[in-house]
């Protein structure tokens, strides 16, 4: 009985979602990984981040600190998780709240460290919301004046917290506090019962995230186990930009939708991409003999250029087969990068090897621009689709209507 209940809690801290497959081997891997990261960085348990698998490096996640400014950064991965949104920063105005105001007369925010803010940790165990092995549910909390409902911070390690947020010139706590100011995944509010998720919102006037955010977030509750499939999403972006049904909320100032329908329509467009930018590569594939026969005689290619395309065709075979590990968008993103890189150096020896024999670029350059041409649409779907909150409407809330809203909604915006 005490092995099991040693095994039970080894799965439980380690945060194994799967025991039943290999669990002796998951337990070993998952804490030789932490030994090796636990110095730099001592919250990170493996598999439990919602960042990409590329981005996990201990120098990456321990650069995810407080910022003097407003995504200002020196280390080029956070930067660019900036700019993508996959990581929100406190905005200017919050971070002069966070210190008290322009001249410090104001409440301070608490920062709480990792001891304090262990009685907010909320845990996704077996797809239920948990707090110290029980479920929870928030029915007794108050967040911007909306009883039932609680913020919540999601960070780089996964750590997910869950707390009152009422008044913050009277508490000094804001989205910030759970995290000591450093820059979070998601931020929101929800509404739980008996460990499960009923509604999701983005409000937070500390990090402001999008609806791009809420799909990465209710993204890692879902593979975690959570069922979504009731949660109701209440949103400050109109989700019609997206072709997704909404109403008025109850909550004024916010939109009503279903929160299974974002995360349907960012896999929807996945799964879309996903098949295009296959099929593309098996076309090629299919017709490489002839495309080989038809530059290497009717272009008088070059043996250098023959060398090109077959490295082109031999790098679309391992790519086809890294598409099928790709469930995200991140992911499917940082892909597009890599290809789009490697068909622009190939484009460039191809232009080398024409210049130096004096000859034409030919069917090959041709090939590597229809590529590179569709790789930049691709690109500009998922561009598209993470910033659908920013696309024109005339019911969107613009800045000032937004920042009244805010108000409104908690009286206090923080």
């Amino acid at each position: 009985m005490d092995k099991e209940i040693a095994q039970e809690f080894i799965i439980y801290a380690l945060d194994i979602q799967n025991p039943a497959f290999k669990l002796n081997e998951q337990i070993e891997t998952a804490m030789a990984l932490r030994a090796l990261i636990k110095d730099k960085n001592p919250n990170f348990i493996p598999g439990r981040s919602p960042l990409p698998r590329d981005v996990l490096a201990p120098e990456v996640l321990a650069a995810v600190s407080q910022t003097a400014r407003f995504r200002k950064t020196d280390n080029p991965t956070i930067r660019s998780m900036f700019e993508s949104s996959e990581l929100l920063d406190v905005i200017t105005q919050a971070k002069q709240k966070d210190r008290g105001g322009k001249h410090g007369k104001n409440q301070k925010t608490i920062f709480f460290n990792p001891l304090e803010r262990d009685s907010f940790r909320v845990d996704i165990h077996r797809g239920l919301f948990m707090r110290m092995g029980e479920p929870i549910s928030t029915h007794d909390s108050m967040s911007h004046g909306k009883k039932g409902f609680a913020a919540f911070t999601l960070d780089v390690n996964g750590e997910l917290s869950v707390f009152p947020h009422i008044d913050h010139d009277k508490t000094g706590i804001a989205h910030s506090s759970m995290n000591e100011g450093r820059p979070v995944v998601c931020a929101g509010e929800v509404q739980i019962e008996n460990g499960k998720l009923k509604a999701i919102t983005t409000y937070s006037g500390h990090y402001r995230p999008t609806l791009y955010n809420i799909y990465k977030a209710l993204d890692y509750f879902q593979r975690r186990g959570v069922d979504v499939s009731e949660a109701k999403l209440y949103s400050f972006e109109n989700p019609a930009v997206m072709n997704i049904a909404a109403k008025p909320s109850p909550y004024p100032r916010f939109y009503e939708s279903q929160a299974q329908d974002l995360l349907q329509t960012y896999k929807a467009t996945l799964r879309k991409e996903l098949h295009a930018i296959k099929q593309d590569i098996m076309d090629y594939k299919t017709k490489r003999e002839g495309l080989w026969h038809t530059i290497f005689h009717k272009t008088a290619l070059t043996e250098e250029k023959l060398k090109i395309a077959k490295a082109l065709i031999e790098y679309l075979e391992t790519q086809e087969q890294a598409l099928n590990r790709i469930d995200n968008l991140q992911d499917y993103e940082r892909f597009l990068i890599q290809l789009e890189s490697i068909v622009t150096t190939m484009d460039k020896e191809n232009r080398d090897v024409s210049s130096h024999h004096n000859r034409r670029e030919g069917l090959l350059a041709e090939k590597l621009t229809s590529f590179t041409e569709k790789i930049q649409a691709s690109k500009s779907v998922l561009r598209a689709v993470r910033e659908g909150h920013d696309l024109p409407d005339d019911r969107d809330l613009n800045s000032e209507e937004r920042t009244t809203a805010l108000k409104g909604l908690g009286r206090r915006q923080s």
